[in-house]
């Protein structure tokens, strides 16, 4: 029996939440499709999902290779940048984003969830797109390469590009997940943090 073949694509109903704290307060929330895909199951399986939901093809729901890394195949995109940082995950690897519907839609922030065999989060890259069509990803894993992400657990990484023109390349994205497995329930949280102190808190809440 194949190790991934009972991971089936999870859909989710979202609530985001962002709060800019300075030079004024400013917030806003919304409710927005949100899924969670099993990389590998989808790349060992020539079913590409259906008129609702797929990958790479016309459905209602989609999710396509030209929208996340470099525009290659998803599966191997991903192993090659995990390769890069030598992190090793014999595992599902779980796509978290907004799907575009009809084809239509912007995926500001995507969570790529990297499993062990154990089923345990070894590394969770981060891949943020702004406005001008630019890509950035961060890379998180634990400073142990034999331990896992666990859920709460607070990731550092320095800002690397604009998401938003008004706020400088500069500070610390502080990141915190809470996950269930299998992906029942998610949570990604990120506060960007700079020498006056927390800045941007957003996050993603979603129930299957």
């Amino acid at each position: 029996m194949n190790k991934f073949e009972k991971n089936t694509t999870q859909i989710f109903f979202s609530k985001i939440f962002h709060k800019r704290l300075r030079p004024k307060l400013h917030e806003f929330r919304y409710k927005n499709f949100y899924i969670s895909v099993p990389i590998r199951s989808y790349s060992l399986n020539q079913n590409k999902g259906n008129i609702f939901l797929g990958l790479n093809r016309r459905s209602f729901l989609t999710v396509n290779d030209c929208d996340h890394g470099d525009g290659s195949s998803l599966i191997l995109w991903i192993e090659k940048t995990l390769k890069k940082f030598g992190i090793k995950a014999d595992g599902e690897i779980w796509l978290s984003t907004f799907p575009k519907v009809f084809r239509l839609g912007f995926k500001p922030v995507s969570f790529w969830f990297c499993e062990n065999k154990h089923k345990k989060t070894v590394a969770i890259v981060v891949e943020v797109n702004n406005t001008f069509k630019q890509r950035e990803i961060y890379v998180l894993s634990p400073e142990n390469a034999k331990s896992f992400i666990s859920n709460g657990q607070t990731l550092i990484s320095d800002k690397k590009f604009y998401v938003s023109p008004f706020i400088e390349i500069k500070g610390t994205y502080s990141f915190r997940f809470f996950r269930s497995i299998p992906p029942r329930n998610e949570t990604s949280r990120i506060e960007l943090i700079d020498d006056d102190g927390p800045l941007i808190i957003t996050s993603i809440s979603c129930e299957k």
